[in-house]
């Protein structure tokens, strides 16, 4: 279940959503976000993923998720770069297309 993971989503102070994802070194899946209704489509959900790749992206970590193929949200991470790398009877196994890079010593040399 991963509860470790999990940070409650926050409004000013009122609770409105789950966001839950494993960090574990290299490889980071993002299991679980969840929103109050009268919160979707305000951009809360768009600011997470951002934040969250962006994290990843810093960390050289690739970044996968899965969901249901019923899931509106598919549309949403395929927006966000998600391809889909397997698919299982209900749900898609995606994963963010930016591989993840940490440029070695020698690209950070001058070649003069």
């Amino acid at each position: 279940m991963r509860f470790e993971c999990a940070e409650i989503v926050c409004l000013e102070t009122k609770p409105v959503g789950l966001f839950k994802v494993a960090r574990d070194g290299a490889e980071w899946k993002l299991v679980q976000i969840v929103l109050a209704p009268e919160i979707q489509g305000q951009g809360l959900g768009t600011s997470l993923i951002n934040r969250l790749i962006a994290e990843a992206r810093a960390n050289g970590a690739a970044l996968s998720l899965s969901v249901l193929k019923s899931n509106p949200a598919l549309t949403l991470y395929k927006r966000f770069g998600f391809v889909v790398v397997g698919e299982e009877e209900h749900a898609y196994e995606m994963r963010h297309r930016a591989q993840a890079f940490r440029p070695s010593a020698s690209e950070h040399s001058s070649h003069g």
